[in-house]
Formats: C-alpha cells, sequence, structure tokens
C-alpha cells in the first residue's frame, strides 16, 4: 500500500490539484496532508477527488469556519487539530506542530473522560486559541481514540523544513512545503521506501528509507 504525504500549500492551488491528479492516476487512494492550505478555491479542488481519502491536520492558517464546514461535509474528508490513521499494521498521527499529536497520543480514556468530569472539553479548552473558534467543526475524541496509542510515523509541517528523525520506535517526517518545495511524497507502507515526486525539475536522489 503507497500513501502520499504533502503538507504547506497554502495558495499553491494549481500545484495542489496537479499533485491530486499525479496520485490518483497512480492509484493511490490515501493523501495526508499536514496542515496550511485553506486557502479561497482550495473546498473545491478537493471535492472534485471523491475517490481520494483525505486525512488532513488544521494549520495555524487554517481559520476560515466556513471552508473548514464546507471540507466537514465532504464524505472522503478526515480533518481535525490531530488526525489518527491506520494503514495496515502502522498507525499514524498528523498535526501540523511537531509534538501536537505526541502530546495527544499519550492521551488516555481515563484522562480525558476526568478532565470531562470537571467540565473541561479537551479538545476544545485546551487546543491552541486559533483553533478554538472552530470547535464545532471538531468532532469528540471516540473512546478508540482517547486510548493510549503507539504510533509509528508522526508526520508534520509548518516549517517548510523537510524532515526525517527517528524518536525511539517511532519516526517523525515533516515532507516540507508542497508551495515552496515543489514536491510530495509517497510512502511504500509494505517496503518502507518512499519516493518525493516533483513538478519541475529532475533529481537523482530522490528516495528516502525508514
Amino acid at each position: 500500500m503507497k500513501i502520499a504525504i504533502m503538507s504547506d500549500s497554502h495558495g499553491a492551488l494549481d500545484r495542489l490539484e496537479q499533485a491530486f491528479t499525479n496520485i490518483q492516476k497512480a492509484g493511490i487512494k490515501n493523501v495526508l496532508h499536514a496542515g496550511d492550505f485553506l486557502e479561497e478555491g482550495v473546498v473545491e479542488i478537493f471535492a472534485g477527488f471523491p475517490d481520494l481519502n483525505f486525512f488532513i491536520a488544521i494549520g495555524n492558517n487554517d481559520v476560515n469556519q466556513e471552508r473548514l464546514a464546507e471540507l466537514q461535509k465532504l464524505p472522503n474528508v478526515k480533518i481535525d487539530e490531530v488526525v489518527f490513521a491506520e494503514f495496515g499494521k502502522y498507525k499514524i498521527a498528523i498535526s501540523h506542530y511537531d509534538g501536537v499529536a505526541e502530546e495527544k497520543s499519550r492521551d488516555s480514556m481515563t484522562s480525558c473522560e476526568e478532565r470531562a468530569d470537571e467540565g473541561i472539553n479537551p479538545a476544545v479548552d485546551e487546543a491552541p486559541k486559533f483553533l478554538r473558534g472552530i470547535s464545532a467543526l471538531t468532532p469528540a475524541l471516540s473512546p478508540g481514540e482517547r486510548e493510549q496509542k503507539e504510533v509509528d510515523i508522526f508526520i508534520h509541517g509548518h516549517t517548510h523544513r523537510p524532515a526525517l528523525v527517528r524518536r525511539g520506535k517511532s519516526v517523525m517526517l515533516n515532507p516540507g512545503a508542497l508551495c515552496d518545495d515543489g514536491y510530495y511524497l509517497v510512502l511504500d507502507l509494505e517496503t518502507m521506501k518512499g519516493r518525493r515526486v516533483f513538478f519541475s525539475r529532475e533529481i537523482t536522489r530522490d528516495r528516502f528509507d525508514f
């Protein structure tokens, strides 16, 4: 199974749409986006690819509530401050900022319930300020999501700098910025080998291994 990974597309809507077209032609079904993408016209782009499954982390620039609400209506879109997904034997967590998904993955059902008993909604009251205004769009954690997770791959964006770092038993991956670097990543989860897919230039060292 292969997945596509990208982040920080910002206003590069033509590049984003072309990436989705390439991904669909390659037979890849799942696209992971680590945030900062919510420009005018982007909802229509996502809606134009109903056969792709999108897993999207909300970035600090993704604050337009109307567009977020429209994205939430799409049946093939899962979007939140932190998004957990499981592909085969691998568990993946996506957040815009480094450390946010890691922290949430350590939350347990007990700790969430205890805070709820105290009148605290962990998904809202402890969220970064820029996320609190869209609390109505962010569903409460399911019991399965509240359980402590062992995440294999953490995916982040925000810095616009690609990175691949091993942290204990997990790996942190930042795909860089689609708007700056002109590529997205394709990761083969069977071989754990990946490659960068560029739009405008040739490069020989375009592969990476976990």
